[in-house]
């Protein structure tokens, strides 16, 4: 079967980035699949491709705001090195200047009540694993599910992370989080790849989308869950151990080295996640009037 040739165009522009190492691996699968969506939408002949396939491609209003411009943003990319590539001879997505907003929103962390729930809801040894790692360490669902056992430094108790824009960094492990990791490895030994592995193929690690949606089955399982866009996902981890530590240590850069920010701006969404009972004691004690 012969391959489209606006699908070629999308596997070439893959290649460059995966050879350049702009993207890991997985990286270039999840961004495969949102691509040759729009492939499929393109004409035969990629030169002709205008806004009126993007404006058909975008489908506002079927998707989350958030993932509306996370499809955008990449599209843009592709659609740029298109132009740079000679295939085009303008983006149409700067074109159309597609902006997608999402409103900011104070992180969704979970109150202590809420996670000790979650754990105790957790049917075995390595959704607990999974959940350290988000509650604890503060990891991403891609990091969790890219994490691999020789990256783990069981003496200085720390793991090296491969992040977003595949940078590196170290982080603590804590007590809890060694000690989920320890009890899934010593329910199913490994010694070296994924760390997080598919019950169906012990080799084989598990996508990014996946761990998402077991860790969602996890928060229904609960009674923590309430509709599709409640905060209440793999996400929410994170957020916690990001809010839990800055209320903590009360220091917002320690905050962005645990999560992997490469600005504090990034970071500073938490300091809005001021608990109400702080807030009230810095707001009380005043009076303007007799």
């Amino acid at each position: 079967m012969v391959t489209p040739e606006p699908e070629r165009v999308v596997r070439r522009y893959l290649n460059h980035l995966h050879k350049t190492g702009r993207v890991t691996d997985r990286t270039r699968r999840e961004w495969a699949y949102i691509l040759i969506d729009f492939a499929q939408m393109m004409p035969a002949d990629p030169a002709r491709t205008d806004r009126r396939h993007v404006e058909r491609w975008i489908r506002p209003g079927e998707q989350a705001q958030s993932t509306l411009r996370k499809r955008v943003s990449i599209l843009r990319g592709f659609l740029d090195w298109c132009v740079a590539e000679k295939i085009i001879r303008a983006n149409p997505v700067r074109e159309l200047a597609v902006k997608v907003k999402v409103p900011q929103r104070v992180p969704r962390a979970l109150s202590a009540e809420d996670a000790a729930t979650l754990w105790a809801h957790l049917p075995d040894a390595r959704a607990r694993c999974i959940a350290a790692l988000g509650l604890q360490v503060g990891l991403r669902r891609a990091e969790v599910a890219g994490l691999v056992i020789e990256n783990i430094d069981w003496s200085k108790r720390q793991v090296r992370v491969l992040g977003k824009g595949a940078k590196e960094r170290v982080v603590p492990l804590t007590d809890e989080a060694v000690e989920a990791m320890s009890a899934y490895l010593e329910e199913t030994p490994a010694s070296s790849g994924p760390l997080i592995r598919s019950k169906i193929e012990p080799a084989k690690g598990i996508e990014p989308p996946t761990l998402g949606k077991m860790m969602t089955g996890y928060f229904r399982r609960a009674g923590l869950k309430h509709h599709p866009w409640d905060g209440r996902s793999m996400h929410a981890l994170r957020h916690t151990a990001a809010t839990d530590v800055l209320e903590e240590c009360g220091d917002i850069t320690v905050v962005r080295d645990m999560l992997g920010h490469s600005d504090v701006k990034t970071t500073q969404v938490y300091l809005r996640g001021t608990p109400s009972d702080r807030l009230r004691a810095a707001m009380e004690g005043r009076r303007y009037g007799s």
